[in-house]
């Protein structure tokens, strides 16, 4: 190949690592507010509802155990080095 199509190519490349690095990080916050939200829209659904106060309970025991589950990959994205979905490392391209 040439010099220019390589280049087109190993750009074409590098665009597409960095959309998929950062869907990897939006990922994690997305699951993370998700979370969050979750016992909150429970507890709307279940408004005049006599399980309402258990099973709000339950939503936010899960709520809580998805976010504690996901704090080493919060710190991993802070610091940069979350690898990519399917277990690719995460190269820097700067």
């Amino acid at each position: 190949m040439e010099d220019a199509q390589c280049d087109e190519v190993g750009g074409r490349r590098l665009a597409v690592q960095r959309v998929h690095d950062d869907a990897t990080e939006k990922s994690v916050v997305r699951s993370v507010v998700a979370a969050g939200v979750y016992p909150f829209i429970v507890f709307a659904m279940l408004l005049g509802s006599p399980e309402r106060a258990p099973v709000t309970w339950v939503a936010a025991l899960i709520a809580v155990l998805v976010i504690i589950r996901h704090i080493p990959n919060i710190r991993r994205i802070l610091s940069g080095t979350e690898p990519a979905i399917f277990g690719r490392k995460r190269e820097d391209h700067a």
